[in-house]
């Protein structure tokens, strides 16, 4: 999140996207969409380079900020630039950079988990964990299929937390979260 030095808030257009939801700042550190924390609704409309003036809720003028929005047009993408401007006419000195979207996505490293039942012609699991993978790698996620047969768990269903070896898969969980975590190992 990049601090915010001016009073208003500038976003350049994308031919028919539209948005309603809300600006969140706070002193300092990440906005997280809590209800305590300042606020301002935020409507964004495909054709025009809108500038949502967030003084009252940002006094000083130095402020973290986000915007947290859902779409209510027929277009799901996200403004491409995000700025700073010293006045709401979004016309003088406006200090822009990219947005990062996360629409349409996941941003977090996912794992679905299955156990040997895939194997078995009678069990429509595979089915539905096939489907849950195929949906989330569509929507451009980080997702890997473990499945327990390959680390050599046999015999497990779908209730894999009740099963006798739940110690054995709790390891590979916890193997495969310390592979995906920044814990002084990876860098973010």
């Amino acid at each position: 999140m990049k601090p915010v030095f001016a009073p208003a808030l500038l976003f350049l257009s994308l031919s028919s996207a539209q948005y309603g939801g809300q600006i969140k700042v706070k002193d300092d550190g990440c906005p997280q969409f809590t209800a305590g924390e300042k606020s301002q609704p935020l409507s964004w409309v495909k054709g025009n380079n809108i500038c949502a003036d967030h003084s009252d809720i940002c006094l000083d003028g130095k402020c973290f900020m986000a915007f947290q929005a859902l779409v209510t047009g027929t277009d799901s993408r996200t403004p491409a630039k995000m700025g700073a401007c010293p006045t709401d006419d979004c016309s003088s000195d406006c200090q822009t950079w990219d947005v990062e979207s996360q629409s349409n996505s996941i941003s977090v490293d996912c794992a679905e988990f299955t156990g040997q039942h895939y194997f078995y012609l009678a069990s429509v699991h595979i089915t539905y964990n096939h489907c849950v993978v195929g949906f989330l790698q569509q929507t451009g996620g980080k997702l890997e299929w473990i499945k327990l047969a390959d680390w050599g768990i046999r015999g497990n269903s779908h209730f894999l937390h009740a099963e006798k070896n739940n110690m054995q898969i709790a390891d590979i969980v916890d193997t495969w979260i310390q592979e995906k975590s920044f814990n002084g190992t990876k860098s973010a």
